[in-house]
């Protein structure tokens, strides 16, 4: 396996690439005051880490091919800082008991410094974006010749807004799969790795009619529901009335109803309703139930999951107290749903719509078949966290580039999967080519 490049060569090559410029990463003091670690950069900057989480992230204690940690740091007793001295590009300590020498890369630590600053933000500021109104648009043509720099520029469009439309898919079923695994393998689900979205008789679920569906999300009765959701139209004739796709952005909505509605967002985010599957005479039997809130904070009460999916929704279990609350926020937040300017668009043959179903609401107006015409997409979901490690790999290749040629540039809008969002300190945080594994040792 290749070996890691040290401190000086990363520095280096970030340097080059643009993650920070040499005034923002050259640091000029460092002293500690008790157990902190205080750096001081050439522009200001400024950052502060408890001196075990260095000794914690010091490459020294980590195995040198798998990067895996061999120890953590609290068990290293008496742990303290024997020795420490700045550099332009890189912070050495020599640590006492046991005389091990670190040395960090100044760039690496500013990086994650202003992440954990902007993290400590109790909680995440409002998002007033929605969904655009106009669809971002790729050409099939291009992810299938442009390589990875137009996967990046796709991917990076895909997680700022949710949801983008490919154009000139060729109209074949297996091609949805083979979209959805360029950015990671398809997840299997209760109707098979890929399904098709056609209307019929005695269908078993109303996705496979024309009957209109309320803007909702996919599976929420799976204790990880499916993260990124592919539709490939194939069919859509002029004889077809009505059937257009909708969509909002459940986490800018949810924002802007806990400025307006304080108490029924606190009730959502507490009480949990309950999402169930509940089809045991099909061919293939399916009876699940999963029980979570639907609006989920982490400790810091920043939002980082919505869950809201009305037709699989069953008994609510929660004491009459509870219910009550319950019922009177439920219909506070489907208003503000129902509310929200939603983006409308009819697919076309080749076309094909891809969207965060753990971040937006998707639904579609009610339509009728006249004569022969048919209505028919294909579709598949990829897992929400192939997602974030496809984006992260590329982030990490071409985020520079990618931003100086005019490329959306990544944001901390939500993708649902616990990720932290909504404060522009952390969206700043991350749209740097963040290198998570610490410098090779040099002692």
């Amino acid at each position: 396996m290749r070996r890691l490049a040290s401190a000086g060569q990363l520095l280096r090559r970030q340097q080059l690439r643009g993650v920070a410029s040499s005034s923002s990463s050259r640091l000029v003091a460092a002293r500690a005051d008790g157990g902190d670690v205080h750096l001081q950069y050439a522009d200001g900057g400024h950052c502060t880490f408890h001196h075990a989480w260095l000794r914690d992230n010091c490459a020294n204690l980590r195995h040198p091919s798998s990067r895996q940690k061999l120890r953590s740091a609290t068990r290293i007793p008496g742990l303290s800082i024997g020795a420490m001295h700045a550099e332009d590009d890189s912070l050495h300590i020599t640590w006492a008991p046991d005389g091990v020498s670190s040395a960090f890369d100044a760039t690496w630590l500013r990086t994650l410094g202003d992440s954990i600053s902007a993290h400590a933000t109790p909680e995440a500021a409002a998002e007033d974006g929605a969904v655009p109104m106009s669809l971002p648009r790729f050409s099939y043509d291009e992810l299938a010749h442009g390589g990875e720099p137009a996967l990046w520029r796709w991917l990076s469009q895909l997680r700022q807004d949710g949801v983008t439309l490919l154009e000139g898919v060729p109209c074949e079923p297996e091609l949805v799969e083979q979209v959805a695994s360029l950015i990671g393998p398809v997840q299997p689900q209760i109707y098979g790795n890929a399904w098709s979205v056609v209307s019929q008789k005695d269908a078993i679920n109303i996705a496979y009619t024309g009957e209109p569906l309320e803007l909702h999300m996919d599976l929420m009765y799976y204790e990880s529901p499916p993260g990124l959701q592919l539709l490939h139209c194939l069919a859509f004739d002029d004889g077809v009335e009505g059937g257009e796709s909708t969509m909002v952005d459940a986490f800018a909505i949810a924002e802007r109803f806990r400025r307006e509605e304080p108490e029924a967002f606190a009730t959502l985010a507490r009480v949990p309703a309950t999402f169930v599957k509940d089809h045991s005479d099909r061919a293939e039997p399916v009876l699940m139930s999963y029980q979570r809130s639907h609006l989920a904070l982490d400790a810091r009460s920043q939002l980082v999951g919505v869950f809201w999916s009305p037709p699989f929704e069953g008994p609510l279990l929660a004491p009459a107290a509870d219910a009550a609350a319950y019922y009177d926020a439920y219909p506070k937040l489907q208003a503000a749903i129902d509310a929200a300017p939603a983006l409308t668009h009819r697919l076309r043959p080749g076309e094909m719509m891809v969207f965060n179903n753990r971040r937006m609401l998707h639904g579609r107006k009610g339509f009728v078949q006249n004569g022969d015409a048919m209505r028919h997409l294909r579709g598949c979901y990829v897992n929400i966290d192939e997602f974030a490690n496809r984006l992260n790999l590329l982030r990490r290749r071409y985020g520079a580039s990618a931003a100086a040629a005019d490329a959306p540039p990544p944001s901390m809008a939500h993708l649902g999967n616990q990720e932290c969002g909504g404060d522009a300190r952390a969206r700043a945080a991350a749209s740097r080519v963040v290198n998570v594994l610490t410098p090779e040792p040099t002692c």
